[in-house]
């Protein structure tokens, strides 16, 4: 994969998460099951809570650490999720991705939504990475 800064990564992630809920058909999954989860990317590092009832994505501060379910992946990995380009049970099953269950449940809904896919090259691309969109998209 092509390198990313670190500042790109929560970019990219952020904007790819915070459009996920406004896609109906995932809001409407997370709304029905509302979860808060704490995703946590190493190299860079950085978090980011995903309140599902509040429709509320962002970055979380140092040392803030709420109560929530939990992912854990490199940045590369979790990039590579938005471009649809992981099996999410695979990546849990091997260790890629650690998560606990209800939000493993979540984002594997997430990342086989095409919505979700369709939506990531418009976002690195208006930021002057379209190296980073996968050639089937």
């Amino acid at each position: 994969m092509t390198a990313i800064s670190a500042d790109e990564a929560r970019r990219f992630i952020l904007a790819t998460l915070d459009a996920a809920l406004d896609v109906p058909r995932l809001r409407d999954l997370l709304a029905s099951r509302p979860l808060r989860v704490r995703l946590g990317l190493v190299d860079p590092d950085c978090a980011f809570v995903v309140d599902s009832a509040r429709r509320e994505v962002r970055l979380l501060e140092c040392g803030e650490c709420p109560e929530a379910a939990v992912l854990a992946m490199s940045a590369e990995t979790a990039i590579r999720c938005c471009q649809g380009l992981i099996d999410v049970d695979d990546a849990v099953a091997t260790g890629r991705i650690a998560a606990e269950e209800e939000a493993w449940l979540v984002l594997r809904a997430l990342v086989r939504d095409p919505e979700l896919t369709r939506r990531f090259p418009g976002i690195v691309e208006a930021e002057g990475r379209a190296d980073l969109v996968p050639v089937a998209c």
